[in-house]
């Protein structure tokens, strides 16, 4: 397996959230991913994600612009398991 090098730095200022507080926290994320394939997105999609995901030793974190770029790839890629529109228009 080739091991990308990604050259960023990281705003320690900024708040961090851990991705399983993330995912436990939004309902509308767990309706179309399980933890599993969550945190498989994070992990294949890092170089799209860039700076908005942070690994540390002590695990995997989102800064406060992910949502923005989740909600970008969202509208990118068009998940097949998602609605062309949200019942109830939210």
């Amino acid at each position: 397996m080739k091991q990308q090098t990604l050259n960023l730095s990281i705003d320690l200022k900024q708040p961090l959230k851990h991705w399983a507080e993330f995912y436990d926290s939004n309902p509308a994320i767990q309706s179309i991913w399980t933890r599993g394939s969550f945190i498989q997105l994070l992990k294949t999609k890092r170089q799209f994600f860039g700076d908005s995901v942070v690994s540390l030793r002590s695990g995997t974190f989102l800064t406060m612009s992910f949502p923005g770029r989740l909600n970008e790839w969202l509208s990118l890629k068009k998940p097949n398991n998602l609605y062309k529109s949200v019942p109830g228009g939210a």
